[in-house]
């Protein structure tokens, strides 16, 4: 027994850092699971004033400025009621007192839909927790020497940072031009403004953007090319390493402490100061113990996709790139370059189709090149700000080494915009996002074949390890056997996906400023059984577009409704997709694989162009699976939604979208009692125009014992039917509940 705890205590000393990186790891999910942002501040504990500084600019054209308290957490400041000429000189580092007289301090709002961009989240990661909303008049600059000293040093860093990297711009724009100034500066800084737009999207296509991010390729040429210039130095061993690890620290400043740039430069630092001590440092537990720092200092940079995709590049090279050349024996025989660029991608794979929805084939080989010009663009840029900042005559010097990095950038344009130029499926291809239990099976599998050891033990017992699989599929393929309708929050519009375990459909695609097919994507839909359009309306039809285009779509039912302009132009848009457009008159009943569809569009509303009822005229959808029914009455109003529940098929039903937003015009109590919902959702505008929705509706359908859930109130509702039990799943849009009918 003692023995055995000393193998054990001996096996935990050895592996103290992953151990390490474990428990950080757990704990940062235990704390972002239970932990949360707490709720805005109210009146009688809000400060009258807030000293503090701008750290950074985050979005410049709304006014939003990242502003760091003298105490407490980062917070977001709201600018947009200040006066332009007081905007503009809120640059890095100036100090700032923000009263709150008239002003708020608000929790910012979470993602409307499943999928979509989170600010919550990407300001958490950012350490902020609040945004602060002064009232006009509210913000003045302070002295600097009303601040503490401390606090006073804390902000040197910024204006010397920000002065360094307007110096490499000037510097590099007098010495490459604006043609090739814009792409240098974003490869050296990752400032893209410089770039245009149908450049930067063939750097996207092509696979190559991540050359424009300051990360570790950055901070290992600086390791580099420091280490080469002491090198040649009298300077000892130890002092040789801790130099370099100033240097990266430096670098870092430089560079804002981005994700991935903190990273590198903690892993780099963590094994020059390693040997600088004379202790052994292996490169995995340099990866761990960087981890472990960041995610003690804000476990919140979990959901920094950069964070993410940093640390599985770091680990493909330390894990994947040397398993791959002791399983297969050809990998030992090709270059450096082309294997590392080879295990990069294969461990990011997964990562990279659940962040972008687009994989580019053609890009693995595009990397390889990118990669190295990228590395000489760096060193001829870092050599031309140098020099042209040190000594302004050398200006003249350094056109050789500015010709040798314009054909460079030149080289690197045309490798995006081949790669960008391959068509499916060499070059760029949309693909839905992975769900996370498939993402870890990938990796699983992935680690049992690189791994000698366990393949073995699986090779070994191949029952065992079959019955595991087998237990795995089958419970992916349980979770998708029910019924699922997602209802999206598109504002004053309406658009809703229904799934059951075999048929995926859409119900009309909002009014096109939310990116349905994105969204479609992050859900895991690259493929429509069915489209069904109510009606033509702008809120309705309009985002059908992108659908149709980036979407691969078997039929679309349309109201056989010659006089509605909007339903025409989407038929049209299908049948050049050579989409099956099939339009419905009167009753009819279409069944798909396991979808009942119950439809149903008024004739006797298409009367002629001037007198023609759009909304009346809706196409109406009741849709019933083995494990419950719901309803889409489209924009209908009391006229046709009392015709409506006389026909067949259209009784009780368990979940309902309110017809036209939830307007007076509509939703009668004796129509609602007939069809009896438990659940009605309202897909409406925060704070519309038209006075949607109704409080009469809203009092209807809640004397009838539905629970309903209002867009504006709730962003996107997700409710599951199995086995005719509902089960309700929502993302509160606004920290505010007290909202929520």
């Amino acid at each position: 027994m003692t023995r055995r705890m000393k193998r054990i205590a001996a096996a935990a000393a050895k592996n103290a850092i992953p151990l390490l990186f474990c428990l950080f790891l757990f704990l940062s999910l235990i704390r972002i699971r239970f932990g949360g942002l707490q709720p805005a501040a109210d009146a009688e504990r809000m400060p009258e004033y807030i000293d503090g500084f701008v750290y950074d600019a985050i979005w410049n054209k709304n006014g939003q400025l990242l502003f760091l308290p003298e105490a407490g957490d980062a917070l977001l400041l709201s600018c947009t009621a200040q006066p332009p000429e007081l905007v503009e000189a809120l640059g890095r580092g100036v100090y700032l007192r923000v009263a709150l007289s008239e002003g708020t301090i608000t929790v910012p709002d979470t993602a409307s839909n499943p999928g979509a961009f989170d600010q919550r989240q990407y300001l958490a990661g950012r350490g902020v927790k609040g945004i602060v909303t002064p009232a006009d008049g509210e913000i003045t600059c302070l002295p600097q020497a009303e601040l503490s000293v401390w606090f006073r040093l804390r902000t040197l860093y910024l204006r010397a940072a920000a002065a360094l990297r307007r110096n490499m711009s000037n510097t590099l724009q007098a010495a490459l031009g604006e043609r090739y100034a814009g792409t240098a500066i974003a490869v050296l800084t990752g400032d893209t403004d410089g770039i245009a737009d149908e450049e930067m999207q063939d750097y996207r296509d092509s696979g190559i953007a991540h050359v424009m991010a300051v990360s570790g390729m950055h901070a290992g040429f600086v390791q580099n090319l420091t280490m080469r210039l002491v090198s040649r130095k009298k300077i000892g061993y130890p002092a040789r390493q801790l130099f370099c690890a100033a240097v990266l620290l430096l670098f870092g400043c430089i560079a804002d402490f981005s994700p991935s740039v903190t990273r590198a430069v903690l892993q780099s630092g963590y094994v020059l100061i390693a040997k600088a001590l004379k202790k052994p440092c292996k490169a995995q537990n340099a990866l761990c113990a960087a981890c472990a720092l960041q995610l003690a200092e804000n476990p919140y940079v979990l959901f920094n996709t950069g964070f993410l995709l940093s640390y599985a590049a770091a680990a493909s090279i330390l894990v994947i790139k040397p398993a791959l050349a002791k399983r297969i024996f050809f990998f030992r025989k090709i270059p450096d370059c082309i294997g590392v660029g080879l295990a990069v991608n294969l461990g990011m794979l997964p990562l990279l189709i659940t962040f972008f929805n687009c994989f580019s084939p053609v890009g693995i080989l595009a990397t390889i090149f990118a990669s190295k010009l990228a590395y000489w663009i760096c060193m001829l840029g870092f050599t031309i700000w140098i020099a042209g900042a040190a000594v302004p005559f050398l200006m003249v010097i350094i056109k050789i080494p500015a010709f040798l990095i314009s054909s460079a950038l030149y080289a690197l344009h045309q490798v995006s915009a081949v790669g960008a130029g391959f068509p499916p499926p060499v070059g760029p291809v949309r693909l839905p996002s992975i769900p996370a239990g498939w993402i870890v099976l990938y990796y699983v599998f992935l680690f049992l074949f690189l791994n000698r050891t366990c393949f073995l033990f699986v090779k070994k017992h191949v029952v065992l390890s079959a019955f595991c699989v087998l237990l795995i599929l089958t419970a992916c393929v349980l979770r998708k056997n029910r019924t699922e309708i997602l209802f999206f929050d598109v504002g004053q519009g309406f658009s809703a996906l229904i799934r059951t375990g075999k048929i995926c459909g859409l119900i009309d695609g909002g009014d096109g400023k939310t990116d349905i097919s994105s969204l479609l994507l992050r859900q895991g839909v690259g493929t429509l059984d069915f489209i069904l359009l109510t009606h033509g309306h702008a809120d309705h039809a309009e985002g059908l577009y992108d659908v149709l285009q980036e979407h691969k779509v078997k039929c679309l039912f349309v109201p056989d409704n010659p006089y509605d302009a909007g339903a025409t132009a989407v038929s049209r848009a299908a049948a050049a997709q050579n989409i099956e457009v099939i339009r419905i008159r009167g009753t009819q009943e279409y069944l798909l694989g396991d979808l009942r569809m119950n439809l149903y569009a008024n004739e006797a509303f298409m009367i002629s162009e001037e007198e023609s009822d759009v909304n009346n005229s809706s196409l109406v959808l009741r849709a019933v699976s083995r494990d419950g029914s719901v309803l889409f009455p489209g924009d209908i109003e009391r006229e046709a939604e009392a015709l409506l529940v006389r026909s067949e098929g259209f009784g009780k039903t368990d979940v309902l979208a309110v017809a036209h937003h939830g307007s007076d015009t509509g939703s009668e109590a004796k129509n609602i009692s007939i069809i009896s919902p438990d659940y009605a959702i309202i897909s409406v505008g925060r704070r519309n125009r038209y006075g949607h929705p109704s409080g009469r509706v809203t009092k209807t359908l809640k004397d009838a014992g539905a629970e309903v859930y209002r867009s504006d109130l709730c962003g996107a509702v997700r409710i599951t039917i199995r086995k005719g039990t509902l089960h309700l799943w929502q993302k509160l849009k606004t920290s505010d509940q007290s909202e929520l009918i």
